[in-house]
């Protein structure tokens, strides 16, 4: 049964949210996120990306070193504020596609991840977790909580929806999305929704393994309590998922004609109209002059597949990616890219159309059943399953160990 804990935040104070929080799952280039450092002194760019302040000279060391200066100096002019009292934070996001997420915001016992009541459907790369590890090491906080799933809970529902009809103690917008948060900071409700979540059998981790891995490593190497871990927690029902597609860029004379009939031994094909509604066992392959439909032959038998095999973007990689394209591996093949599920069809057909893309595969997305059972199972997915959101901002709420 995973463990919540009430936690002292630090947020950004009343009337400057905006100018502090950063949405770090924009990628900007050196020149952009130079500016946006210029421009804005109390951005959290500063600490989230502080060796754009030395260029490419510093060490992490020098780099997050920096970082934890400027955010004790941000703190000492008040743009950033302590809590003086423990609390759990309901947390709603409403986007400019009218889609609403709420959840809570909370720390978590660390060993529920050691112990498998937070679950993992995805590896994590060494390099990347070991530069989030001297991060949180040097800078000694975290400013961006890991998006953990749990089956849906109507106690839990009850309670969390019952703050969206009162006045939040945090509203502002960014990039024209509205985030609104209410602190928990009764002892009795604090009581009750940890009484709630004991009651979920498991969380999953939707969204942060790396995260995830940096703070366990940090807190179990520290010995620090085990409720460091800062977490978005939603339920199953509030997750938007969506896929991504592979943009593969190859040689500049690939034979179609050649690569259909290889498909042929596995897939139907066809050209379809409905190019937006696909089924689990379906593909798009978008070409230069045309976009057609494939669907696996109905003598696979996926019931009989683990279900980490039978998931389309497992189908897509050991059926057409690595036999056709030769990928062995989409992580670090250069000829690979993704984009997420966000993007329309028209753009990515666009792309090929302007031969910036040789060809892209389109899917459909998997669903949060699929995510639970592959982590129940201990199995994993290929990279880039999932798009999943919320997409919490950095350095909205922030856990100083």
């Amino acid at each position: 049964m995973p463990k919540i804990a009430p936690f002292r935040a630090t947020l950004p104070a009343e009337g400057l949210e905006s100018q502090v929080v950063i949405d770090s799952n924009v990628s900007l280039s050196k020149d952009e996120l130079f500016l946006k450092l210029e421009e804005n002194p109390f951005s959290y760019y500063h600490i989230f990306k502080p060796q754009t302040h030395f260029g490419d000279e510093s060490t992490l060391e020098q780099a997050y070193a920096f970082g934890r200066n400027y955010f004790k100096q941000l703190k000492e002019q008040g743009v950033l504020v302590k809590e003086k009292d423990p609390a759990l934070y309901v947390y709603q996001i409403i986007t400019t596609e009218h889609n609403s997420f709420l959840g809570l915001i909370s720390t978590v016992d660390i060993n529920d991840y050691e112990h498998g009541a937070i679950k993992k459907h995805e590896n994590t790369l060494t390099e990347k977790q070991h530069k989030l590890f001297k991060h949180i090491e040097i800078t000694g906080f975290i400013g961006e909580p890991v998006l953990l799933a749990y089956p849906s809970s109507g106690a839990i529902n009850k309670i969390l929806h019952s703050y969206i009809e009162t006045r939040p103690d945090k509203a502002f917008e960014y990039n024209e999305n509205r985030h609104k948060l209410w602190k928990i900071q009764e002892l009795s409700q604090i009581e009750t929704l940890i009484q709630e979540f004991a009651k979920v059998e498991a969380f999953y981790i939707a969204d942060g393994h790396h995260r995830t891995a940096s703070v366990y490593q940090f807190v179990k190497e520290k010995g620090l309590p085990p409720f460091n871990m800062l977490t978005y927690l939603v339920s199953d029902e509030q997750l938007k998922i969506y896929p991504f597609y592979r943009l593969f860029t190859g040689q500049s004379m690939i034979d179609f004609q050649d690569v259909l009939e290889k498909l042929k031994v596995n897939f139907d094909i066809s050209e379809s109209a409905e190019k937006d509604k696909l089924a689990a066992d379906e593909f798009l392959m978008i070409m230069h002059d045309k976009t057609l439909k494939l669907k696996l032959k109905s003598e696979f038998d996926l019931d009989a597949m683990r279900i980490s095999e039978r998931l389309n973007v497992s189908l897509l990689e050991e059926l057409i990616l690595k036999p056709i394209f030769h990928v062995q591996d989409s992580r670090d093949d250069k000829r690979l890219t993704f984009l997420s599920g966000k993007v329309s069809l028209k753009e990515v057909e666009a792309k090929v159309q302007r031969g910036d893309v040789t060809v892209a595969f389109a899917m459909a997305p998997i669903s949060a059943e699929d995510i639970f059972e592959v982590s129940d199972k201990n199995l994993t997915m290929p990279p880039k399953s999932t798009y999943i959101e919320p997409k919490l901002l950095s350095g909205s709420v922030i856990l100083e160990f």
